[in-house]
């Protein structure tokens, strides 16, 4: 009793001692199981729908990302990368020295393509500050996303694909071969090698983007010759998404990034420096306003008006270097001096003093729409009023307005609300150092990714749906569409019409795909009337050309920035389009009657009248298509007259159309000529017959 006692109690306490201490294991053990069995599903679930992205799906079929790990920061912004051939990228940049005969291009590319590093300024900070040149957006962005931490090596995750091509290296490389094909011969291998890739296939480019470095006008040349190559017009590429200094208002694949200033950060708490303790808030602002830049030809332009009236006020800071690389310095100081920075156009709508401005905390005041706020429609507010000032162009140049007055009449409140949003823009329009670790806010680099990405999952999404995606077009509407609201669908009329209507035929940004169809050539269909020779024609309004930007050149084209220079180098001109599908136009040529014989006062002895076609003799003598007059009338017309129509009705002998009263009337008065001002602009024998829309002819009686 006593042993079966004892065991019996043994037996109890044994018991309930092993049953406590197998209750933990059954626990452990359906944990685990469960663990296994979940991590198991999303494996599968992982693997699956990757593995059937690229298994079941044909090559034509638009796949989503596959599945992530919830925790998984990249998902959704995974890029895959090409490894292109050298020959591509690296091997143009071994050829820098060809790019120039004057200036050492090979020394702006070091460090990234952020330049040699700046000594201590009083402008900029000791860290971080570099001769960063406007044209090195390609090196810069490359050398970003070799370190972008979402790099992925398994394009079936991307979110996007990124094609380090420099297409403007290969332009400055390139842009002066007479021989079209020759120029075209790099891009055209990128985009046949481009289309052999399986990556490609998997949405047929559209999720491919790139950074092209210069303005779209350089990579649209027309089949007829003219500026540039032509990689932007390749079927292919128009699926993808080019990034630029400088887009055209008019393409729909194109879209424009900063340009890179001078500060490159490499942590939050140098960009909070910048804006807070060390500068932008605290900057006595001595000046009104400011302008850095030099003059163009001409004296009846917005910038010859900005440097005369700039001149005459006190309080005004000018400086205007020949060689922006020699002073970065010196043009930062004026920039953080001044409350209001002026910014005209450059060469083209844009200009790198934009940016440069913003990061000086100065309030930018632009003249054309163009010039930033239908171009960096990611990164700039929606309301422009909200950061800079707007005065057009017309006004500055008719001497209408005076651009001082303006600006003193903004309230002191608006002007310190509207600086505190120049100077939160900042961080979002400057390139951090690529090296930089731990950094949280993001920079033009970052905010142009997350577009692009945003821009391939809409359509993503659409075809999963079953809709037809629509997020831009190109032709005159292209531009709306970046301006639309978040759920806004409709395209209307906007403020900005009159400016870009303005703008439209003096572009050549179209590809040759989108010209439409040509006016008729005989000279009967519009009426035979007498012609004036135009040996040069002034432009009444703005002379700052909108033409792309241009790299040295032997012949000397970029630093002789004259008519006659322009006339000698006919192959840089680009390649515009002369037949627009545009109403009044039509209306013009098809309402035109024989013109009665009407006597007028021609305002320069360079325009002799004569009742048959005169032609100017010249000792180049050169035969032009409409489109290369049609090129050069534009190009000193500036954006001011919108609507052009050249007709050829003979060898050297074309009739301009216009359907403008304005530029009709102003090509009869010529009030702004100046004899030897636009020599030579058309330098062979040329005469050209000037036809208003309103029934009558420009010159003096019609032909018999």
């Amino acid at each position: 009793m006593e042993r079966d006692a004892a065991n019996g109690k043994h037996s109890d306490g044994g018991g309930s001692g092993v049953g406590s201490l197998l209750r933990p294991p059954r626990i452990f053990c359906l944990t685990v199981l469960s663990i296994v069995f979940w991590a198991l599903i999303i494996y599968f679930v992982s693997t699956m729908q990757g593995n059937m992205a690229s298994l079941l799906l044909k090559p034509s079929a638009f796949s989503l990302p596959s599945f992530r790990f919830a925790r998984d920061r990249c998902v959704g912004r995974y890029i895959y990368m090409y490894d292109l051939p050298p020959r591509f990228n690296a091997d143009l940049v071994s050829h820098c020295r060809g790019f120039s005969v004057s200036d050492d291009i090979c020394k702006l590319m070091v460090n990234d393509g952020f330049g040699a590093q700046l000594p201590p300024g009083e402008s900029l900070p000791e860290k971080g500050s570099y001769d960063t040149d406007q044209y090195m957006l390609a090196l810069i962005y490359h050398a970003r996303m070799r370190r972008y931490e979402c790099l992925t090596a398994d394009p079936s995750t991307a979110a996007a694909v990124y094609v380090p091509f420099y297409p403007g290296f290969d332009v400055s490389l390139n842009m002066w071969k007479s021989n079209v094909s020759d120029r075209d011969a790099l891009s055209r291998d990128l985009a046949d090698w481009l289309v052999r890739q399986p990556q490609w296939r998997a949405m047929w480019g559209y999720d491919h983007f790139l950074v092209a470095r210069r303005g779209t006008w350089d990579f649209v040349r027309g089949e007829d010759g003219g500026w540039g190559n032509a990689f932007m017009t390749y079927p292919a590429i128009r699926n993808t998404t080019v990034l630029n200094n400088e887009a055209s208002p008019w393409q729909g694949n194109d879209f424009a990034v900063p340009y890179a200033s001078h500060f490159h950060p490499s942590s939050d708490a140098e960009v909070r420096s910048w804006q807070d303790e060390d500068r932008m808030r605290r900057l006595e602002r001595r000046s009104l306003w400011g302008f850095a830049g030099g003059p163009r030809h001409g004296n009846t332009t917005v910038r010859a008006q900005i440097i005369e009236q700039c001149g005459k006020a006190s309080s005004c800071a000018m400086f205007g270097a020949k060689s922006y690389h020699s002073s970065p310095d010196q043009i930062m100081r004026l920039l953080e001096s001044a409350e209001f920075c002026v910014e005209p156009r450059g060469d083209s709508f844009t200009r790198k003093s934009t940016f440069d401005a913003i990061l000086a905390g100065c309030i930018p005041v632009f003249f054309h729409p163009i010039s930033a706020y239908t171009q960096y429609t990611w990164y700039l507010p929606r309301d422009y009023r909200s950061y800079s000032v707007f005065i057009p162009q017309v006004d500055v140049a008719r001497r209408n307005v005076s651009i001082e007055e303006v600006l003193r009449n903004i309230p002191a409140a608006k002007v310190a609300r509207m600086r505190e949003e120049v100077i939160r823009l900042i961080p979002r329009v400057m390139y951090r150092d690529p090296m930089a670790k731990g950094v949280t806010f993001k920079d033009a680099f970052d905010v142009a990714v997350d577009a692009v990405i945003d821009r391939v999952a809409k359509r993503r999404h659409a075809t999963a749906e079953g809709r037809e995606y629509k997020g831009s077009v190109d032709g005159y509407l292209s531009w709306k569409y970046e301006l639309l609201d978040h759920g806004q669908k409709d395209i209307g009329p906007h403020e900005f019409d009159p400016y870009i209507l303005a703008a439209t035929q003096a572009t050549w940004a179209l590809p040759s795909s989108a010209v439409r169809r040509r006016p008729p050539t005989n000279p009967r269909a519009i009426g035979l009337a007498t012609s004036i020779p135009l040996t040069g024609v002034p432009s009444l309004l703005e002379l700052d050309a909108i033409v792309p930007s241009r790299p040295a050149s032997a012949q000397g084209f970029l630093s002789a920035r004259t008519p006659r220079a322009l006339a000698l180098n006919l192959q840089a001109l680009p390649p515009p389009f002369n037949t627009p599908g545009d109403r009044f136009l039509q209306f013009a040529l098809q309402n035109f009657r024989t013109p009665v014989c009407t006597p007028v006062t021609l305002g320069s002895p360079l325009f002799a009248p004569s009742p048959v076609h005169i032609a100017v003799r010249h000792e180049r003598r050169q035969t032009f298509s409409s489109s290369s007059v049609f090129g050069m009338m534009q190009f000193w017309l500036g954006s001011t007259f919108e609507r052009l129509v050249v007709i050829e009705v003979g060898p050297n002998v074309f009739r301009l159309v216009v359907a403008s009263p304005e530029l009709a009337s102003f090509l009869v008065s010529l009030d702004g000529l100046r004899h030897g001002q636009q020599v030579a602009l058309f330098s062979a024998s040329l005469a050209l017959d000037v036809v208003s829309p309103l029934g009558r002819s420009l010159g003096l009686c019609p032909l018999s």
